[in-house]
């Protein structure tokens, strides 16, 4: 049982990683809806993906920080400015969350 398990939680992010680069490929961005799949696809492929290595709440706000840039980038509005404040909120959450990990009540 346990192997089969493992074998899953392995496979899921390869899997997703497929069905990403078949959407890329195929699907061409001409529509909003192909462009939020894309997202949706990519957070939910990165958050199995990144779930191997990290907890939890970590994974989910660096899958939420990565997204926000992408879309930034995408709308022309990322600048230095707002690339460091980015970062800088994910580090400051990311240290939150380890330390509310770390003691909890």
């Amino acid at each position: 049982m346990r192997k089969f398990l493992k074998k899953q939680i392995l496979l899921r992010p390869g899997i997703n990683f497929g069905i990403l680069l078949i959407f890329i490929n195929v699907v061409p961005p001409h529509t909003l809806f192909s462009f939020v799949f894309f997202y949706i696809l990519l957070a939910v492929t990165l958050f199995f993906f990144l779930r191997l290595f990290l907890d939890r709440l970590i994974v989910l706000v660096t899958v939420s920080t990565i997204c926000a840039i992408l879309i930034l980038r995408q709308l022309q509005l990322l600048n230095i400015i707002t690339l460091a404040l980015l970062v800088s909120l994910y580090l400051t959450l990311v240290l939150f969350v380890r330390e509310n990990n770390r003691h909890p009540v």
